[in-house]
């Protein structure tokens, strides 16, 4: 993979020099950082554990970072490979399995962790490749959240500018097949969706569909404008988005339901519901110089967000059904895999790692406050909710679940904060610090972890 990788990478970089007037430069990131939480398991590792503590590791800043991006007026190339602290599964004396890291450095075993192309041409984008995506107005979306480490697939948008607005297409298509096929890794699964939208300077709304599909006739999704009811095809799982966004002077409305197409239409009595709904509101009550973070290339949708600098307040509320993300069938859950590992001769994967949408999944009910202080030299972002959650998970299939629709009764209710700050020393050097609380109220289990670190950017990463 990382040969095909490393090819690949230089033949771009050489064609688009050649086609394009562009500019090449590296990526080069160095992160050094301490946190409290657990960097090795004492006891018997099995699946889940090793599984859960990998992607823990993983969402971590990675040590070293090098990569290369290409920039032109129209087509921009990037690539990226991520060093992690390496880690390994030891066996002891009496045979049993133990999770430790090591001083060491090992590349990422998703390698690449982003390579795509992206094309513009007035009112034409196009995406193709690895890169994290974003959907929404709000810190989450349900439909697709930057939750998901990558995407692998194309995003392709063409937008109409009329005197009174714009109207917008977007078709997005994505692969998260694996390369062993059992019944946690599915040898093919994709996610398409289609939307349409419009805006001006002070709404916003988007009509949407997505469909989890599996097994033959899984290239339907590709079809522009194309919707395919469920109903009629055994090997699909859809669903309708619809988002919304008033501007109102410093302030922003926004709010989005998601509901099946089964229920939508009316095809299937047996059929469960599987619902889904957001509202939030914020105010940006001042600006200012806005601090220059690490590079993202995350591509996310256009919202009324400010991008400016400044104080902002904001109020979220999310609500998603027992079944919602949930399937007849593994293939059909709206979740996305944590590729596969291997340590000391073992494989280990989470077809269920990350869900698409709402990052806590069915059954939950999440109030939530956030701050923002974006200034030039420091940011900070803060978050306190409270969590309901239920035991709907979309590991389980629906046929093994006996659960009202809709109601939360019996939830665990989660007290969650958030901080993380970032002080920019100069261009080059930036200093960071992170909190994270969680504190189960019904079983009084408290998690806190915490860390601080510096990352040091050279060339191509401001």
């Amino acid at each position: 993979m990382t040969k095909r990788f490393l090819t690949f990478s230089v033949l771009c970089m050489c064609s688009c020099a050649l086609l394009f007037s562009a500019r090449i430069q590296p990526l080069v990131s160095l992160s050094a950082h301490y946190s409290n939480a657990e960097t090795s398991i004492t006891g018997f590792v099995d699946e889940p554990t090793a599984v859960s503590h990998f992607r823990q590791s993983a969402g971590q800043d990675p040590l070293v970072c090098l990569g290369f991006q290409l920039t032109s007026v129209n087509l921009d190339v990037v690539g990226a490979i991520n060093f992690h602290q390496k880690l390994s599964i030891l066996p002891d004396a009496q045979g049993f399995l133990w999770f430790q890291s090591q001083a060491s450095l090992a590349m990422d075993t998703n390698s690449p962790h982003l390579g795509y192309a992206e094309f513009r041409y007035k009112g034409f984008l196009a995406s193709l490749g690895r890169r994290n995506l974003k959907w929404g107005p709000a810190r989450y979306d349900l439909g697709l959240s930057s939750e998901v480490p990558f995407y692998d697939g194309l995003w392709m948008q063409y937008r109409f500018d009329q005197a009174y607005g714009a109207w917008w297409y977007q078709l997005l298509a994505t692969d998260f097949g694996s390369i062993h096929q059992s019944d946690a890794f599915p040898l093919s699964k994709q996610l398409y969706a289609h939307r349409v939208g419009f805006e001006n300077q002070k709404v916003r709304a988007i009509l949407g569909e997505l469909s989890m599909n599996w097994g033959p006739n899984s290239l339907m999704g590709l079809v522009p404008f194309g919707v395919w009811p469920s109903g009629l095809h055994d090997t699909a799982n859809i669903l309708i988005e619809a988002t919304g966004e008033i501007l109102l002077g410093p302030s922003r409305l926004y709010g989005s339901v998601i509901v099946n197409d089964r229920t939508l239409f009316g095809i299937g009595q047996s059929e469960k519901l599987a619902l889904g709904g957001m509202l939030g509101i914020d105010w940006h009550i001042f600006s200012g110089a806005a601090f220059q973070k690490q590079q993202s290339f995350t591509l996310a949708e256009n919202t009324f967000r400010t991008l400016e600098g400044g104080l902002s307040l904001g109020l979220e509320c999310y609500y998603t059904s027992n079944y919602l993300y949930t399937g007849k069938v593994h293939e059909a859950t709206y979740t996305a895999l944590l590729k596969q590992f291997a340590y000391g001769g073992a494989l280990y994967g989470d077809s269920l790692a990350y869900y698409f949408g709402f990052p806590y999944g069915p059954g939950s009910l999440l109030v939530q406050a956030l701050l923002d202080y974006n200034m030039e030299k420091l940011h900070l972002s803060a978050l306190l909710g409270v969590l309901a959650k239920t035991g709907a998970s979309a590991a389980t299939l629906q046929a093994n679940m006996d659960m009202d629709e809709n109601s939360l009764t019996g939830s665990s209710y989660h007290l969650l904060a958030t901080l993380h700050a970032e002080y920019r020393v100069n261009e080059a050097l930036q200093l960071m610090a992170h909190l994270k609380h969680d504190w189960n109220m019904h079983s009084n289990a408290d998690q806190l972890e915490f860390g601080v670190g510096a990352r040091l950017c050279w060339l191509g990463i401001p």
